[in-house]
């Protein structure tokens, strides 16, 4: 379950890009000092879209680690699912009520967001929105409103994206067998959202790299390698591409006996420069692990040292210690980054 949700969030800073609408307040804005402040214009005025976003944004970092940010954080968005559910924050994680922490504010949006819906159901906004909600909570139905926004609007590359995406966390990202009908349905949507897209785009090099990943992911490696090469000739095929795509080719090239060139590509992935998501979720390991099976230790640990250059070397340290001791360490959600 912690692999999918952190898999989960890798796709999505991969994937999205959530435009603010006009007048509302920037995330960052909503910083710890000027909470009081937003929490008054509430109080004053309980219409304040613009301040209630701005709440949602500071609390969903602090709700984790604590019961009464959390209770604000739910409270502020059961106010704006009811009052402004088309708001791009419910697109994104800090949109989202836990049942397990929040269980009544949860059953409460639930039911409103099912209203919004229900009474819109070929409105495309209010379906995105309301299957971001339950991306995690409940994916079948996250899955099922995604199928009708894409009814309603077939298409939009965005949703083709997102449908795909949800099948491929319901299937277990690195986990279910080539064969698993979720993959098949996964890689539909995936590939076709990059058809949609077209060649040229913001996110088409992104969309390319999900295309690579499922093709592979199915045992389509013919198709995966030409995935890759359209990513990285892509606007956005920069390091976060360039890292995915020597990581898959090698491990194509590892399934085909080729051990030099997977190490080859290893070495590749971790050359390339920082960049946000590469120095937040860090660097993947699924070729590493797969290398250090066969017996690659010294390939694997240049690559550890590369990969220290952006991102966190004390982590990468351990690891290296592991490795020199003749173990595989548990990568965890850099299995699937």
């Amino acid at each position: 379950m912690a692999n999918a949700i952190r898999a989960c969030l890798a796709l999505a800073v991969c994937a999205a890009s959530v435009a603010a609408l006009e007048g509302e307040l920037p995330v960052d804005e909503a910083n710890a000092d000027g909470v009081e402040a937003l929490e008054e214009r509430v109080r004053v005025d309980p219409f304040n879209r613009e301040a209630r976003v701005g709440l949602v944004s500071h609390y969903s970092r602090e709700r984790f680690g604590d019961e009464d940010m959390a209770r604000r954080h739910a409270e502020h968005v059961l106010w704006l699912v009811e009052h402004a559910p088309r708001q791009p924050l419910h697109g994104t994680p800090a949109g989202r009520i836990y049942p397990r922490k929040n269980s009544q504010e949860y059953a409460q949006a639930k039911a409103l967001w099912l209203g919004h819906v229900g009474r819109a159901p070929g409105d495309v906004t209010l379906l995105g929105n309301a299957a971001a909600f339950f991306t995690s909570a409940d994916r079948d139905l996250a899955i099922s409103l995604l199928g009708s926004a894409r009814e309603a609007d077939p298409d939009n590359p965005e949703l083709a994206f997102k449908l795909g995406h949800q099948y491929w966390l319901a299937a277990g990202p690195e986990q279910a067998p080539a064969d698993d009908p979720r993959l098949a349905l996964a890689a539909t949507h995936l590939e076709r959202a990059y058809e949609l897209a077209g060649s040229g785009k913001p996110m088409s090099g992104q969309y390319a790299v999900h295309a690579m990943r499922i093709a592979f992911a199915v045992g389509r490696h013919a198709d995966a390698r030409t995935y890759a090469e359209q990513a990285l000739g892509e606007p956005c095929g920069g390091c976060d591409a360039r890292h995915k795509v020597n990581v898959v080719l090698g491990r194509i090239a590892l399934a085909e006996g080729d051990v030099g060139s997977a190490k080859a590509h290893l070495l590749a992935a971790g050359r390339v420069d920082g960049s946000p998501v590469l120095g937040s979720f860090g660097p993947n390991m699924a070729l590493a692990k797969e290398l250090l099976e066969h017996g690659e230790r010294e390939t694997v640990l240049e690559y550890f040292e590369l990969c220290s250059r952006f991102w966190d070397p004390e982590k990468l340290g351990v690891w290296a210690d592991l490795v020199r001791a003749g173990r595989i360490p548990d990568f965890g959600g850099n299995l699937l980054y």
